[in-house]
């Protein structure tokens, strides 16, 4: 949808007097920031956009999940001339110094509130144009007199959809007093029917993925030399998360490397996804 936009010469006055237009250039090197949670979507949404209007891109993804935008600005790369749209990968200091680069005009970072101070305060030095799309407070209407059976479900995957892991889920439902006791409890009745998956894409059951952020410490290695920097906490967690998968699924420990979508290379340090999915989530995605 994005490549057929057009930016066409805006005429903002013409008269007697005088004519007036506006022009659209290009900004320059775009600098791309993307979360966790919907890795490939919204690297997209950042770089199509950047090249319709002729600039080009430094992406970076999430350390946690790197795969799919690896992947596509690979595929990008066998038609696009070269330097056009470029990926570096790394934790939160790379995305410093993207902040922080001279080269880099402008910056669009999708993430936590937070983290958008920080890249505000980083690009503030070079006066770096900046899109921040931060965390939401969305909210969700029910009319007076609204047949609220249909509406349960919608409600739900509102709030749910992708484990809840969404900038855009509803977070507030604004109910008319006369039904507000009966939203109140379908809802609650319909969220208590839903089964929870584990994270684990060999299980046939549970239609909502855990929350992610649980699942960054039970992540598999080597496991005759784990990093010493690994606290024993992890590796215990490490460890059990193994011993579950062995017992569950009749795996191998070395057939336990791929934990849901996260898994973590411990001699190295470096955090990766893994190419799994969620068949039971409405989205695919963790």
């Amino acid at each position: 949808m994005t490549a057929g936009l057009e930016l066409p010469v805006e005429v903002v006055q013409d008269n007697e007097e005088s004519r007036i237009e506006l022009h659209r250039k290009p900004v320059g090197v775009v600098g791309s920031i993307t979360p966790w949670n919907w890795p490939f979507l919204i690297a997209v949404w950042h770089i199509m956009p950047a090249l319709q209007a002729g600039c080009t891109v430094v992406s970076k993804p999430s350390p946690y999940t790197p795969l799919s935008t690896l992947r596509l600005v690979e595929l990008m790369n066998e038609v696009l001339p070269p330097g056009v749209v470029n990926i570096v990968t790394g934790d939160a200091e790379v995305g410093t110094r993207m902040s922080e680069h001279p080269d880099i005009d402008k910056i669009v970072f999708t993430g936590s509130v937070s983290t958008g101070r920080s890249v505000m305060r980083n690009a503030s030095d070079s006066l770096k144009r900046l899109t921040l799309e931060l965390g939401g407070n969305d909210a969700g209407i029910v009319l007076p007199n609204t047949d609220i059976e249909p509406l349960i479900e919608k409600l739900f995957w509102g709030c749910f959809i992708n484990a809840g892991q969404t900038c855009a889920a509803l977070k507030r439902l604004y109910v008319h007093e006369d039904q507000y006791e009966a939203v109140c409890r379908r809802f609650a009745e319909y969220v208590s029917s839903i089964p929870v998956g584990d994270g684990i894409p060999l299980k046939e059951t549970g239609d909502v993925p855990p929350d992610m952020r649980y699942l960054e410490s039970a992540v598999v290695g080597d496991l005759q030399n784990l990093s010493k920097d690994v606290s024993l906490a992890a590796r215990n967690a490490l460890l059990e998360m193994i011993d579950y998968i062995v017992g569950t699924y009749g795996l191998t420990p070395e057939q336990a490397y791929v934990v849901s979508s996260v898994a973590v290379d411990l001699r190295i340090g470096q955090l990766v996804d893994a190419p799994g999915r969620n068949r039971h989530s409405p989205t695919g995605y963790l």
